[in-house]
């Protein structure tokens, strides 16, 4: 696994600052560790921000990306046996979001690289997550808008980060670990074992079966190295599996050094890699 010099998506050093950071980093004056008792984050995304029954606040209170569902008469137009919403919140839905998302953000966000999002340029995430059309758009925003925006001390958007907009945008509230809220910051390897609500972990000990849309998370190998978490946008034969994420690439899809803020769509792993072995992997189970 990543270590401290080597390659690594989620760890800074700082000139000034010897205490290790990572996926994700809290801003100057945030107390991550007492923070962590809260479980009602003051800045968690309405489920409802306009009283309608919209979350995404597109006329769509359904929740399925179709705006027109608001008003047609019950059962009009209804089949049964049409296909579910593209983004769905489920694994085929969090998959296809993330490779949407990767690919629209690379196209809006090119002022620091192709691909970077920091807090100097956040705002370019919002073209590509409303050209993509996810359920809950303005969910999926807030999470750059509330951890990146304001983030001085550490600028560049954190893999967990696209976690949480990834998941936000499809199922309506960001995955984080059953015990921190998700304006706590956990790192990365805090979600280890820590299913909330509505998904289920399981330990890469060779009993499951990984599914598009499940999302990995390597373990910390201490030091600096907070862990890394990631989304499976592609099953390849059933033993590698390509890969969403933010934070572990370079823009031109070289392995990082540093943190980049970067979203790819592009890195392959496997479960067996002995320098990036997942510990298991989350599956949404909510429906």
């Amino acid at each position: 696994m990543r270590s401290f010099g080597g390659p690594f998506s989620c760890a800074i050093t700082l000139v000034t600052i010897a205490a290790a950071v990572g996926c994700a980093a809290p801003p100057v004056g945030v107390d991550s560790t007492s923070s962590k008792k809260s479980k009602t984050p003051s800045h968690e995304p309405s489920a409802d921000d306009d009283g309608t029954g919209d979350p995404s606040g597109t006329g769509d209170p359904s929740g399925t990306g179709d705006p027109s569902a608001s008003g047609a008469p019950a059962g009009a137009g209804h089949d049964p046996t049409a296909a579910p919403p593209k983004f769905a919140c489920s694994g085929a839905g969090i998959a296809a979001y993330a490779d949407a998302l990767v690919t629209a953000t690379r196209m809006s966000c090119t002022s620091d690289g192709i691909g970077v999002v920091r807090n100097d340029n956040y705002q370019c995430v919002k073209p590509a997550i409303d050209s993509v059309a996810p359920a809950h758009p303005d969910t999926s925003y807030s999470i750059v808008t509330t951890l990146l925006a304001p983030n001085q001390q550490f600028p560049n958007l954190e893999c967990t980060y696209f976690i949480q907009m990834v998941t936000s945008g499809v199922c309506g509230a960001p995955l984080s670990p059953s015990d921190m809220a998700w304006t706590d910051y956990p790192l990365a390897h805090e979600f280890i074992g820590k299913a909330p609500a509505g998904w289920t972990w399981f330990p890469n000990t060779g009993g499951a079966q990984v599914e598009v849309g499940d999302i990995f998370v390597y373990d910390t190998t201490g030091g600096q190295d907070p862990g890394h978490i990631m989304i499976v946008a592609e099953v390849m034969g059933g033993t590698q599996f390509r890969i969403a994420e933010a934070n572990e690439l370079n823009s031109n899809g070289t392995p990082a050094t540093d943190e980049t803020g970067v979203m790819s769509n592009t890195r392959i792993t496997t479960l067996n890699d002995p320098q990036h072995r997942p510990a298991g992997w989350f599956r949404v189970t909510a429906k």
